[in-house]
C-alpha cells in the first residue's frame, strides 16, 4: 500500500470521526430517562449543551420554579439552578469534547492538504506528525471525557432525581465511536509519516509539490 493511500485511509478515517463527534457534541440524547420514568426523573433527555425537562422541580431552587421544555443550559432559565446542573465532572467533559471536536476539524483540513499534495516537503512531513499526535490526543481526551462523564452521570444523586433511573443514550455512544476512528485514523498517518521519512524526498507524496517549485524557478529566471 502506498504512502498517500496511507493518507487517505487517515483522511476518511478523520472525517468520520470528525462528524461523529460533531453530531455527539450537538444534539442532546447523552442521558435518557428509562423507559416510563419520565415522570420520575422529570427529565426528558440531556445533552452536553441543552436540557428537556418535563415538571422538574429542584429544592435548592429559591424561587420554587418548575421547569418544562428544552432549553440552552447556559439560557436564562436556569440562573437559579445552573451551578447545579453544570457540576465539575460536566463542566469537565464539556471541556474535553469542545477541544477534540476543535482538533477533530483541524485534522481533517491538515489531512485534505496532505491529500491534495500541496504543501512544501517539510511542511508535509510536520503536517503528518502533527495529525498523527492530534488524533491520539482526541482519542485520550473523548475516552476520558466519557469515561469520567459516564461513571458520575447515573451515580452522583446531588446532580438530577433518579441517577438509577437514566440511562446514556445514543450521542454518548457516537462520542465514543468517534473516538475510536481518531485511534484508528492516528495509526494510518503514523504509517503514512513512517513511509514518508524513508522514502524522504522521492516520496509520491512530494513529487508533484517539487515538481510545480522547479518549473517555476526556471520559468522566473
Amino acid at each position: 500500500m502506498g504512502d498517500l493511500m496511507w493518507a487517505g485511509l487517515g483522511f476518511v478515517l478523520c472525517i468520520c470521526s470528525c462528524l461523529l463527534i460533531v453530531i455527539a457534541f450537538s444534539t442532546p440524547y447523552w442521558i435518557v430517562p428509562e423507559e416510563g420514568a419520565v415522570v420520575s426523573t422529570q427529565l426528558e433527555k440531556l445533552g452536553l449543551w441543552e436540557i428537556c425537562f418535563s415538571g422538574y422541580y429542584d429544592h435548592r431552587d429559591s424561587f420554587g420554579r418548575t421547569y418544562n421544555g428544552c432549553w440552552w443550559i447556559f439560557a436564562r432559565e436556569y440562573d437559579a439552578i445552573r451551578k447545579y446542573l453544570i457540576t465539575g465532572w460536566f463542566a469537565t467533559t464539556q471541556a474535553l469534547m469542545t477541544v477534540s471536536m476543535i482538533l477533530s476539524l483541524s485534522c481533517v483540513l491538515f489531512g485534505l492538504l496532505m491529500l491534495m499534495k500541496c504543501l512544501p516537503t517539510k511542511a508535509q512531513v510536520y503536517s503528518a506528525i502533527f495529525t498523527t499526535i492530534t488524533n491520539y490526543l482526541i482519542f485520550i481526551m473523548v475516552a476520558v471525557g466519557l469515561i469520567y462523564f459516564g461513571t458520575h452521570a447515573d451515580t452522583d444523586k446531588s446532580w438530577l432525581k433518579f441517577p438509577n433511573l437514566r440511562t446514556l443514550s445514543w450521542s454518548f455512544y457516537l462520542a465514543a465511536i468517534g473516538g475510536i476512528f481518531a485511534l484508528l485514523a492516528a495509526m494510518a498517518y503514523t504509517l503514512y509519516w513512517m513511509k514518508v521519512r524513508v522514502a524522504g524526498r522521492a516520496s509520491t507524496a512530494y513529487r508533484a509539490h517539487e515538481l510545480r517549485t522547479y518549473r517555476q524557478d526556471r520559468y522566473f529566471r
